[in-house]
């Protein structure tokens, strides 16, 4: 993965009144996986228009 350039949270720009500010939430998520050398999959759980729950794929780190 050293072959792909960092991104950084910080170039996401999010309106906070759409489903894009959740899905910039779930983007951190899999940027955690990514800086661990894993698949980049982030994932938020949304009720009532609060994020409930949130996670990163760590397969590999978890072996």
């Amino acid at each position: 993965m050293s072959d792909i350039p960092p991104i950084s949270s910080d170039d996401i720009s999010i309106d906070l009144n759409s489903d894009d500010y959740f899905m910039s939430e779930a983007i951190k998520e899999a940027l955690k996986a990514y800086n661990m050398e894993e698949v980049p999959v982030g994932a938020v759980i949304v009720s009532d228009g609060h994020i409930i729950g949130r996670g990163y794929n760590q397969v590999e780190t978890l072996k």
